[in-house]
């Protein structure tokens, strides 16, 4: 069993590029890391990236990833699990978190996000998201650690303007449609993050990720951008199971792992921002045509099931990034060199 880099090209080289810029680094250097949701896609190649960056650049960190599952984690971190620089903790984030080393800082990332998890068990979705974050901000308090909190862009719900959005511009959530338990969690989050931060002083920062997608993406992921990437693969028609009229929102991993390590260390407290590449706004559908005739057979079909999907909202959100760009990071990748290079590493 190798470390999990060592078969895919395209992740090695992104995480080469990342570590070129040093000096988001040298903030790690001989200091203790807690990440949850650690064998989620944005967590574990942020764990993956810490990793190596603490092998080339001799940073003495010690990484804690959070994860409920022993044989999951085992397999999605290879030899690395053994690593002196890696302390799993296994448990619930809803209970308190059981971490007796003193913490610098918290990326928390958290969260139930399957469509059918979100529709059959909305309590405990949401629970995940405001207990889990309640107990790491105590634990963030007691060590007067920096936290990042992993928010959404579905926090913005239903836009209420016209044009690009921007962190202010919060549109309308529906509290009884089960399915918005997911953004109004998120929104409860960041509540409490400004709420501590306010009251208790906790360093807390939001980054609202776009849809994030690249090399690392697990070939079983059941996300629309995966189902499209193995259709592609098999020459299959591209199934879509809504009209494919609502705008997404995308990023790429790299580029995310970066804007997080940035905003660690420069955000400011209290706030939230945007993490997003403007140039990849496109509806689902258009990505679907993208996808098939780049990459696949040219072919999608539109199959509308009956009843609840648990898939979000239709939209019409075009996020701006202009908050993240004022602090220097800008995205790299546009959606059709995302989807090849994603492709590239699941061959």
């Amino acid at each position: 069993m190798n470390n999990p880099i060592d078969s895919n090209k395209m992740l090695s080289e992104d995480i080469d590029q990342t570590l070129k810029k040093r000096e988001l680094f040298e903030q790690f250097r001989n200091k203790n890391i807690l990440v949850t949701g650690s064998t989620g896609l944005i967590a574990r190649v942020l764990v993956y990236t810490l990793l190596v960056a603490n092998e080339k650049l001799n940073l003495n960190l010690t990484l804690f990833p959070i994860a409920r599952n022993v044989e999951k984690a085992k397999r999605l971190y290879g030899d690395w699990y053994d690593s002196k620089a890696l302390q799993f903790i296994f448990q619930d984030v809803r209970e308190k978190i059981e971490c007796d080393q003193k913490l610098d800082f918290v990326f928390h990332a958290a969260a139930a996000t399957g469509s059918k998890t979100l529709i059959e068990r909305p309590i405990e979705s949401f629970e995940t998201q405001v207990l889990g974050m309640e107990n790491i901000l105590r634990l963030a308090e007691r060590d007067d650690a920096k936290v990042l909190y992993f928010s959404s862009m579905e926090i913005y719900g239903q836009p209420v303007i016209e044009g690009m959005s921007t962190e202010k511009d919060l549109g309308y959530v529906d509290p009884l449609v089960i399915r918005s338990g997911y953004p109004e969690a998120k929104r409860a989050c960041e509540f409490l993050g400004k709420a501590f931060s306010e009251e208790r002083g906790v360093f807390v920062i939001n980054a609202r990720l776009a849809q994030t997608f690249g090399p690392g993406v697990l070939k079983d992921d059941n996300r629309v951008f995966a189902q499209f990437i193995r259709g592609a693969i098999n020459k299959e028609d591209l199934v879509l199971h809504t009209d494919g009229s609502s705008l997404g929102n995308y990023c790429y991993i790299r580029d995310v792992i970066e804007a997080l390590l940035l905003l660690i260390k420069v955000g400011k407290t209290g706030n939230s921002y945007n993490v997003v590449n403007e140039a990849t706004n496109v509806s689902i559908k258009d990505m679907a045509k993208l996808v098939a005739n780049k990459f696949g057979n040219g072919k999608v079909v539109i199959d509308i099931p009956d009843g609840p999907t648990g898939y979000a909202p239709k939209v019409n959100l075009h996020l701006s990034g202009e908050k993240m760009r004022d602090l220097g990071w800008k995205p790299t990748y546009d959606l059709e060199e995302m989807f090849a290079r994603t492709i590239e590493s699941f061959n």
